[in-house]
């Protein structure tokens, strides 16, 4: 049993790392897109004739956004996928722990993955999980805001 507890001891340290990972990863994005916005902005007021190709260089900068953010989105589905893999195996360890332990307390009392997640069984599908989490469409919305307020921004610079 000291075996199944150190495996679930490390299981649960590696959900909370990534889940500073996923944090560190959003703050990195946002940085990204306000620093590089930052730039677009400065090169449209300071040299609002310096064209490439037709297009105004503040445009091009800021359309650069989408394509510098796109590794970092696809960077966090990993950790997400990561994640939930984790919970899986820490949820499934809480159920031999339970089990040994037998007690008259509930499991999402005494178990710290099922009282944090709230989940009554480990879940079976990645998709169907992510369809009913309201972080993953929080996420989504968020990558599809930045991607958007660029393309409207770039669109002001041209």
């Amino acid at each position: 049993m000291s075996a199944v507890m150190d495996l679930w001891r490390e299981t649960r340290e590696t959900i909370n790392h990534l889940d500073k990972s996923m944090d560190n990863l959003r703050l990195s994005m946002f940085t990204l897109f306000t620093g590089i916005t930052s730039v677009a902005a400065a090169l449209y007021h300071y040299a609002p004739t310096a064209f490439v190709g037709g297009l105004r260089l503040s445009a091009i900068v800021e359309l650069s956004v989408v394509l510098a953010i796109l590794p970092l989105v696809l960077q966090g589905r990993l950790y997400h996928l990561w994640l939930f893999n984790g919970l899986i195996t820490a949820l499934n360890l809480e159920d031999l722990i339970y089990s040994h332990v037998g007690t008259q307390i509930s499991k999402k009392k005494l178990m710290l993955t099922y009282s944090l997640t709230k989940l009554e069984s480990p879940p079976e599908d990645y998709w169907t999980s992510m369809k009913k989490s309201k972080l993953f469409w929080a996420e989504l919305f968020f990558y599809v805001a930045i991607a958007a307020a660029s393309l409207l921004l770039s669109y002001a610079f041209r």
